[in-house]
């Protein structure tokens, strides 16, 4: 069965959460967490986030909101498997990302997770259609080395698919563009595309793969708010379609109403500077 179906196999009362976090621990300890890691710089040592319950259901959309040193991007860090939790479980759908290794975790990450960030993170010396495409490069590359068998997709014949470059893939990409409007675009190299556009190139990029889940930490962050609200726009119109799980960190609270989750890092709990997740509902009580 491939990861997919697991992660949509129901008892016809519950679906499997697309995010499960139980008493998790994570503290920064200036090591080995905070050398080389996405988020970690600025993160003093001794920081700790503590999450007792996190749950974000399949095809969900919630927001991820908190002052900066709250821990926003650690807790993202921490669902795609960019980071392991000192303690605790982390599941993505069945799948218990904090008991594999790291290069399944990063196969994971390639064929199951879109990631959109702030900063785009193109590359420079591809043109926009070929940084859509990445993530079939960097498969094909890593040719999903070390990834167990039953965390791979499989054809009908039970052969290995795998995120392989296709004619169908390279008509989807370039449906995926001409959607959000940039289709006429793709030959350009990022440094010849504004800020918008670069972001709606990181955002097909992260779609491609026709991911479970969409994680953007501050997507809109370097955008004017007229192209912010478009490319929000296409961002929830794409994850619709495709029926994706959408989690963005945001600091604009104006955004809230379009989502039916809140993960409110600003209160805290305890001592030494643990950060309690609280979700809710949009229809409940957010602080």
């Amino acid at each position: 069965m491939s990861v997919a179906s697991q992660i949509q196999e129901t008892d016809s009362e519950h679906l499997v959460p697309m995010v499960h976090l139980r008493h998790v621990e994570f503290e920064y300890d200036g090591g080995r967490h905070a050398q080389g890691v996405a988020g970690a710089v600025g993160v003093s040592a001794g920081f700790r986030l503590s999450i007792e319950n996190l749950v974000v259901e399949q095809g969900g959309r919630a927001a991820c909101i908190g002052a900066s040193g709250t821990g926003k991007t650690t807790l993202v860090n921490l669902i795609a498997g960019i980071l392991v939790p000192d303690a605790g479980t982390v599941y993505l759908g069945p799948i218990e990302m904090s008991e594999l290794s790291d290069e399944q975790r990063r196969s994971i990450r390639v064929s199951m997770i879109g990631m959109v960030f702030q900063e785009f993170e193109l590359l420079e010396y591809l043109s926009a259609g070929d940084n859509i495409l990445l993530p079939y490069y960097i498969a094909s590359a890593r040719a999903r080395a070390g990834i167990p068998r039953k965390y791979r997709g499989e054809t009908p014949d039970g052969g290995p698919a795998g995120l392989l470059l296709t004619t169908e893939v390279r008509r989807r990409a370039a449906r995926l563009a001409d959607e959000m409007r940039i289709g006429h675009l793709l030959k350009r190299k990022p440094s010849r595309l504004s800020q918008g556009e670069r972001q709606r190139v990181a955002i097909c990029r992260a779609l491609v793969v026709e991911p479970q889940l969409v994680i953007c930490d501050e997507p809109t962050g370097n955008l004017d708010p007229d192209t912010a609200r478009i490319t929000l726009d296409m961002l929830f119109d794409q994850a619709d379609r495709s029926g994706a799980t959408l989690l963005m960190v945001t600091h604009n609270h104006g955004y809230l109403e379009r989502f039916n989750q809140t993960i409110d890092m600003a209160e805290l709990a305890g001592d030494m500077g643990t950060e309690r997740v609280i979700a809710a509902d949009r229809e409940g009580d957010v602080s």
